[in-house]
């Protein structure tokens, strides 16, 4: 029979003595895992004495290498006369009933994450949302297939969005579409702060040029002909303002169009009950405020608008830059090779991105590889013809 030793790391839990039911949390190779075990009509086994407290239960964190999981039970009749047996414990295999609910997608999703946390050290891009270059995923996976996947997944459960870079072709990055939400809010709070101090601004200067006008205004109304009857005005439908469109986008058009692009046609039809009149009017100036927010981008395609980032931009370029002086760096080298370490001791010139980023998103995009050598890890430009 098995013995544990005294542990203070020890964790009691309440127990019922009609029922003994807990949430077991358990590291377990790196998981996270909830188990719920339900301990009624279960087969003790007498154990040692302990000095825990007969009024708890106490589970031992396993330890690597086990496959078992010690834990010590009180009596369940408070009344035994037998002091003797003070504690008694059962041999619990830690994988029985034990739901994996970690799926490849929210794997991928955490080592995202990596990319995320590390974007709080780009202080000049702290206005943007986090952007993780697709690229750079590649680097962290043999299976190119397996990410496009995973991610296909994510971005249709309305966790990410993929966006195109413009001066590529086949070059992508990745937002948290809660990221992006968080911006687009923080995008209203700036323009009702903005538009507030604009109201009050034109609410001084016209009061006080409404004193003069008045003396005036009286004048010319005694003057006036009163043989015509005067004619009703037609005021003008008031359009959407910012605010009421930027809640338009996340409440109606992020959550049903999940592309890379948008039609013109298709936003009429998902804000087509929003737009009761004046629709033609309305469409245009929502697309117009949505351009001007950087939020879409007219594409060359007659009414094709690609959904972007605000500020993405100067990222973007920043990006481009690296990669023309990180190749241009170890094209100049003799034999086109140079070790790990001594090329993140460089420093660029024309770009702002941390250099191992832009290392694993040539990687990513097949343009140098990694070679094992007995001084470290080599990197070497790919030839065109491999």
């Amino acid at each position: 029979m098995s013995t544990t030793t005294p542990n203070k790391n020890k964790r009691p839990l309440h127990t019922d003595e009609e029922d003994i039911e807990d949430i077991l949390n358990f590291s377990i190779h790196d998981k996270n895992i909830s188990v719920t075990k339900k301990l009624r009509d279960t087969t003790f086994v007498s154990g040692g004495e302990s000095d825990v407290n007969k009024d708890k239960v106490v589970i031992d964190k396993q330890q690597e290498g086990q496959s078992e999981i010690l834990v010590s039970v009180p009596p369940r009749d408070r009344d035994l006369e037998d002091e003797s047996v003070d504690e008694r414990a059962i041999v619990i295999d830690p994988l029985e009933d034990i739901e994996f609910s970690v799926t490849d997608e929210d794997k991928l999703c955490m080592k995202m994450d990596i990319f995320r946390k590390e974007w709080i050290g780009f202080t000049k891009y702290k206005q943007i949302p986090p952007i993780i270059i697709q690229s750079a995923i590649y680097s962290m996976y043999n299976d190119g297939t397996f990410v496009d996947k995973n991610l296909q997944i994510l971005k249709h459960s309305s966790k990410i969005r993929i966006f195109k870079m413009i001066n590529s072709q086949n070059d992508y990055f990745i937002v948290f579409q809660s990221d992006l939400i968080e911006k687009i809010n923080s995008m209203k709070i700036q323009y009702v702060n903005t538009s507030s101090n604009n109201n009050n601004t034109t609410d001084s200067s016209s009061s006080s040029s409404s004193s003069s006008s008045s003396s005036s205004s009286s004048s010319s109304s005694s003057s006036s002909s009163s043989s015509s009857p005067i004619k009703p005005v037609l005021h003008a439908i008031p359009l959407l303002c910012k605010s009421k469109v930027l809640d338009l986008f996340i409440e109606k058009v992020l959550p049903n169009c999940k592309e890379i692009s948008i039609s013109k046609q298709r936003i009429n039809q998902l804000l087509s009950s929003e737009f009761k009149v004046n629709q033609q009017h309305q469409l245009e100036n929502f697309i117009t405020i949505l351009v001007q927010s950087s939020l879409l981008l007219a594409t060359n395609q007659d009414d094709i608008f690609f959904f972007t980032v605000p500020g993405s931009g100067i990222f973007v370029n920043d990006l481009v830059k690296g990669r023309k002086e990180l190749l241009s760096m170890i094209e100049r080298l003799k034999y086109k090779e140079i070790l790990l370490r001594d090329l993140l001791k460089k420093k660029l010139k024309y770009s702002s991105i941390n250099l191992s980023l832009l290392i694993k998103d040539l990687q990513g995009n097949e343009k140098i590889k990694f070679v094992q050598t007995t001084q470290g890890e080599l990197i070497r430009l790919n030839k065109v013809d491999e």
